[in-house]
């Protein structure tokens, strides 16, 4: 019941409140009053609650140091105020485990002073000691590329570096992308700052919200409502610009009623065009964004994202040379039905994928990433800036004709840990590449599930044994923990 109550988010209090009557009450009336007293026995008080998920929160946390105290290992943090005031740092572990590279939680603690680099390293330090972990083993550190994580004298990763001077550290592809994205220039700068006070105008009134809703519902519009814009939120730009555009009439309508002067600007079709290739541009934005989150996403994948993007934006820019937009399909579809041409918005648009490619380029500065094709398919790569040993080793492997079978079965990770008992070299320098983490995608959504566990009706919990429980893939060992209790006699 306690594993159930952590796993849901709900409060301790949940199994007293409502599990247990209901829990009666069912069995009363289906098994009668002498079976459901049976359950009378069963301690489902708050405090007991919080005890049985402490229990199972640390047998999590032994079981997976033991597993970390005998493998290489990657991690990721990043840290976040919670409803308290405090600031939590989040950190998640990748590391090689029966025969697959894993993922889990490690700890999640309460910042007791400032979040400066040097306090979260001695936070990071303090728990590795006192789990005897070896900074040796640590292969890779993925942060946000906030200065207090990535400076160059006292952020996190350069203290790291002082005990671990081989570690990968890694600034988030999902952080990088939000930056090189989220610049615009004049023109399209002020487009959208105008559909974000013509979207608070309406949204800040309540009555003037319930009137907008109303005409649209008798419009028989597919939206009802208008989207905040939330600069925190990468992935907010293009819905609210796609609902304004697609609400263009229903705005329209309703502004002329209200004697707004932001009418003006929903009843100028270049100020539409340029919204709807706002609208096109950061649908193709999120649709990048997207494909970079997810659980088990190595550098090699996102790096294939980031690279195709960067391909699309040229061919992009040639269309529009060409006097063309229709890889933009909303704006070529507006333009056709209001009978206008490219011509005024294609040195605009021209402009900001140019420069969109240039902070692509600043941000995702073009690797040797072909360097690493030997991972993606050991059975036909040549190139490789291999040690003589790591060459021979591949070369062996290469004509295995048995392994080129299972490598067409197998996921890269699977694959490479499936080898390193037999090519111990090879193997060990591809999970060097395999195992740091990409993202801060693990910390960003358990901050998520913690924003849910620690609520304003819940702000004194201290939440490390709840989230463990709650976003751990390690089972507790429920027979285990059941064997170390003492049963009282008068039960």
């Amino acid at each position: 019941m306690a594993m159930r109550i952590a796993k849901s988010k709900k409060a301790h209090t949940v199994a007293e409140s409502l599990i247990m009557p209901a829990a009666l009450e069912i069995c009363e009336i289906m098994l009668g009053k002498e079976s459901s007293r049976k359950l009378l026995s069963i301690p489902v008080s708050n405090d007991t609650i919080r005890r049985r998920i402490c229990d199972m929160s640390n047998d999590i946390q032994l079981q997976l140091v033991e597993r970390l105290q005998s493998s290489t290992f990657a991690i990721q943090l990043d840290e976040s105020t919670d409803i308290a005031g405090p600031a939590q740092l989040l950190v998640y572990v990748r590391y090689c485990f029966d025969n697959d590279v894993v993922e889990d939680f490690l700890f999640c603690k309460p910042v007791p002073l400032r979040t400066t680099g040097e306090d979260i390293f001695a936070m990071l330090n303090d728990f590795f000691i006192a789990n005897k972990l070896e900074w040796s083993s640590c292969i890779g550190i993925c942060t946000d590329g906030a200065a207090v994580m990535t400076g160059h004298k006292s952020g996190v990763v350069a203290r790291v570096r002082t005990v671990s001077p081989n570690i990968i550290s890694t600034h988030c592809m999902i952080h990088r992308e939000a930056l090189a994205s989220k610049n615009l220039n004049e023109s399209f700068g002020k487009v959208l700052n105008t559909c974000i006070k013509l979207v608070n105008w309406i949204k800040c009134r309540p009555l003037n919200e319930r009137l907008f809703a109303a005409l649209c519902e008798e419009s028989g519009s597919d939206h009802r409502h208008l989207l905040l814009h939330t600069e925190v939120r990468w992935l907010s730009r293009r819905k609210v610009l796609q609902c304004v555009f697609e609400l263009r009439s229903e705005l329209a309508s309703f502004l002329m009623d209200k004697n707004s002067e932001l009418v003006k600007f929903v009843s100028d079709n270049v100020w539409l065009a340029k919204l709807a290739y706002l609208a096109d541009i950061f649908c193709q934005l999120n649709a990048l964004n997207t494909s970079l989150q997810g659980r088990d996403s190595s550098v090699l994948k996102t790096t294939d994202k980031i690279t195709a993007f960067k391909k699309k934006l040229r061919i992009w820019k040639t269309r529009v040379q060409n006097k063309s937009c229709n890889m933009f399909e909303p704006l070529t579809e507006f333009l056709n039905e209001n009978n206008m041409a490219i011509d005024n918005l294609a040195t605009d648009i021209f402009d900001h994928l140019s420069a969109m490619e240039e902070y692509f380029d600043r941000y995702f500065p073009t690797d040797n990433i072909a360097d690493y094709d030997w991972i993606r398919n050991p059975f036909s790569c040549q190139l490789t800036d291999l040690t003589g040993k790591e060459e021979e080793q591949l070369a062996e492997l290469s004509s295995n004709r048995s392994l080129k079978l299972k490598f067409q079965e197998q996921t890269l990770t699977v694959f490479w840990c499936n080898v390193r008992n037999e090519y111990t070299l090879l193997a060990e320098r591809a999970l060097t590449v395999l195992v740091p983490f990409a993202t801060t995608y693990q910390c960003e959504a358990s901050f998520s599930a913690l924003a849910v566990i620690k609520s304003k009706f819940r702000s004194r919990l201290q939440v490390e044994d709840d989230n463990r429980v709650c976003l751990s893939k390690i089972s507790p060992r429920i027979d285990l923990l059941c064997r170390q209790k003492q049963a009282h006699s008068s039960h």
